[in-house]
């Protein structure tokens, strides 16, 4: 035979169109990543907590369903819980014509609390375990066989190449936190009295949608860009869980910290006063038998220690949340749900997140494209 037979040849099958070489990195990337054992079982314990939020849902859904949402239950439980609990207030009013309004506030409220509550603990700290999971070897074991010089031989640019890897990270994130968090909205619709709580609650989904974006793009940047820094994926996984209990850990101090500085100052039961003045004032009109909650059996005057501690840390954590990635994650998705209306307190955190992303994007771009130049 002769050897120009064996030299090169035509492609006789089909061709994939320019721009699409992405999806191929991506879904060879998951593929690979499903094939780990606890990758799976962490995905399988994600969907855990949705069943808790979803009996949340239905408890709010019975109470109004019934007519249990009462001050009584607002006083004793939610009122100490719910941030802007001012909506359940206004949705026990005894006028008619106020009462549909209300509820649909009170909804509201509690549907974007028991959402961003959902994301926020569980979700958020099985997120930090996926991510070390999935991410590290995704750039490090290319860069340390230096088989991103084999990919860019291909017709594939390098924003295809992060766009693929970075897909891979977004799709297993998305998997236990955008997609559970639909689903429980779906299930709140359905648990519902009347099918017109979509109107009230039509909002949500987009802002499921925002809070998970907001969670995804620094969190998959700033992955993939530890994960480039070293050709061993166990420094990038080392690097990826000091970022986050390092920031814990700064975070807590700091509290702690400012709290024990601030603790003997009178601030706090007068602020205490002034955030229960609104409801003891309605509970009075209402006529409703309550102890006072301003006098010195109350919360206003007889706050212990251990209240004086929490006041304090629900005070402070919002000016030390950019230490902590988790914290600052946190202040924003709060803003996302309408839960924090005080741009003062989010701004920091959107900044950092900014930081965070553009620096992550900057180091990953350019590690991938240091080879390739000579």
């Amino acid at each position: 035979m002769p050897l120009g037979d064996l030299g090169y040849r035509a492609w006789n099958g089909r061709t994939a169109a320019r721009g699409t070489a992405w999806v191929v990195i991506a879904w060879t990337g998951i593929v690979l990543a499903w094939q780990s054992m606890w990758l799976r079982r962490l995905l399988f314990l994600a969907w855990g907590p949705t069943v808790v939020a979803g009996t949340c849902f239905f408890g709010f859904e019975r109470l109004v369903e019934d007519g249990k949402l009462t001050p009584q239950v607002v006083s004793s439980t939610l009122i100490r819980r719910l941030p802007k609990a001012e909506a359940l207030l206004e949705a026990m009013k005894p006028d008619p014509s106020q009462k549909e309004v209300g509820i649909a506030k009170s909804r509201r409220t509690v549907w974007a609390w028991i959402l961003m509550m959902f994301m926020r603990s569980p979700q958020a700290i099985l997120l930090v375990v996926l991510v070390g999971v999935v991410a590290p070897p995704l750039v490090s074991r290319d860069l340390g066989a230096r088989a991103h010089l084999v990919y860019f031989t291909r017709p594939i640019s390098r924003w295809e190449y992060i766009l693929g890897k970075s897909m891979v990270v977004s799709a297993y994130v998305s998997g236990i936190t955008l997609v559970p968090a639909l689903v429980l909205w779906v299930l709140g619709v359905l648990l519902s009295p009347s099918i017109a709580v979509i109107w009230t609650t039509w909002d949500m989904p987009l802002r499921i949608i925002a809070a998970s974006m907001v969670l995804l793009v620094p969190t998959t940047l700033l992955s993939l860009a530890l994960s480039s820094l070293s050709h061993q994926p166990r420094w990038a996984t080392f690097a990826w869980f000091s970022v986050w209990s390092l920031g814990w850990i700064a975070h807590g101090a700091f509290i702690q910290a400012a709290a024990t500085s601030s603790f003997n100052q009178p601030i706090a039961s007068e602020q205490v006063a002034d955030m229960l003045a609104p409801l003891d004032s309605f509970l009075d009109s209402q006529q409703f038998d309550h102890p006072d909650m301003l006098g010195p059996g109350g919360l206003g005057g007889g706050l212990n220690q251990r209240t004086n501690q929490r006041l304090l840390d629900a005070m402070l954590s919002d000016r030390f949340a950019p230490v902590s990635m988790f914290h600052t994650l946190g202040v924003v998705q709060a803003w996302v749900f309408g839960l924090e209306d005080d741009l003062s307190r989010v701004w920091p955190s959107m900044v950092m997140l900014s930081l965070v992303s553009i620096v992550s994007a900057c180091v990953l771009l350019n590690r991938v494209t240091a080879p390739l130049r000579v």
